[in-house]
């Protein structure tokens, strides 16, 4: 995701940087200032949306303490589909 940003870097709700600066937002997200053919933008990374699946009876684990990419769901689920718990 992009944001265009006034002269000068990247003034964003977190501060400002200048561009090539990366800094880590509330809600499991990396951001970094691009200058790109005189225009300063925001590059936002984030994890991917992703379905609690059913059928592999899938439990969904966040560490809500870490900065991205650590803080993104990780998921132990159960492969033989026996309804056994989830180790």
């Amino acid at each position: 995701m992009f944001q265009a940003n006034g002269p000068g870097g990247c003034d964003t709700k977190e501060g400002f940087y200048f561009a090539g600066q990366t800094w880590y937002a509330r809600g499991c997200r990396r951001r970094k200032c691009i200058h790109f053919r005189g225009t300063f933008f925001t590059e936002t990374d984030s994890c991917d949306t992703e379905i609690f699946n059913t059928t592999y009876r899938c439990v969904v684990q966040v560490d809500t303490t870490a900065q991205y990419p650590a803080c993104c769901p990780t998921y132990k689920c159960n492969p033989d589909n026996l309804g056994n718990a989830v180790k």
